[in-house]
C-alpha cells in the first residue's frame, strides 16, 4: 500500500514537470518561433479529436483484438497523453491504480489509453519471433495502425502528442519518441 501511494506520487510528480515544459513552451522566445511557422502550419492549428465523448474501440493485431480507450476533458488545451502500459498489465490500471489519467483530465490533456497485452514493444516480428509473441502489438502497429489513423495531422505536426510509459511501455514511449522525435512533443518513461 505505501509502495503504491510512492508510486503515484512519483506520477503526480512526472505529470507536473510535464505541465512545467509546456509552460516553458509558452514563454516568449517559444512564442517568437511560433509566429514564424508556414502559413500551412497556422492553417492547423485547431485539431480535432475524432471522438465526441469518452469512448473505446478494438483494433486487431494479427487476428487478435487490441481495445482503445479515448477520455476527454472538460476543458481541453489540445494536447493529448498517449498512457502506454508495462508487459500484461491492463490499460485501465491508469485509471484504477492511479491519478495519472484524473490528473492529466483537470489539466486539459485528451489521454488515449492502449491495451498492449504482453507486447515489448518490438518494431516488427521476426522470424525468429516465438510464435505465441506473434500476436502481441508492435510499436510499429500501434504508431501506424492506430495513432496515425485516429487523429489528425496537427497533433504530430505541432508536437501536440506526448508518450507516458510504465516498464515495457516505457521502453516503447522511449522508442517511439526517438523514432518519430519530430512529432512527439515529450516522453515519460517510468519504469
Amino acid at each position: 500500500y505505501v509502495k503504491a501511494i510512492w508510486i503515484q506520487q512519483r506520477l503526480i510528480r512526472l505529470l507536473f514537470i510535464l505541465l512545467m515544459i509546456q509552460v516553458a513552451c509558452q514563454s516568449p522566445a517559444v512564442k517568437n518561433q511560433n509566429r514564424r511557422m508556414s502559413a500551412a502550419a497556422k492553417k492547423s492549428s485547431n485539431y480535432q479529436i475524432p471522438f465526441a465523448q469518452d469512448t473505446s474501440f478494438k483494433c486487431s493485431f494479427n487476428g487478435r483484438p487490441y481495445t482503445f480507450y479515448y477520455r476527454q476533458p472538460e476543458n481541453p488545451i489540445q494536447q493529448l497523453l498517449v498512457l502506454l502500459p508495462g508487459w500484461n498489465y491492463s490499460v485501465l490500471e491508469w485509471e484504477s491504480k492511479t491519478k495519472v489519467v484524473d490528473t492529466a483530465l483537470s489539466m486539459g490533456f485528451d489521454v488515449f489509453l492502449c491495451d498492449m497485452g504482453k507486447s515489448v514493444y518490438m518494431d516488427s516480428i521476426y522470424p525468429e519471433t516465438r510464435s505465441d509473441y506473434r500476436f502481441y502489438p508492435t510499436r510499429t502497429w500501434l504508431w501506424d495502425s492506430v495513432l496515425n489513423k485516429q487523429f489528425d495531422r496537427p497533433i504530430f505536426d505541432e508536437k501536440r502528442l506526448h508518450l507516458m510509459g510504465l516498464s515495457t511501455g516505457a521502453r516503447g514511449s522511449v522508442l517511439l519518441g526517438m523514432e518519430h522525435q519530430n512529432e512527439v512533443g515529450g516522453v515519460i518513461a517510468l519504469s
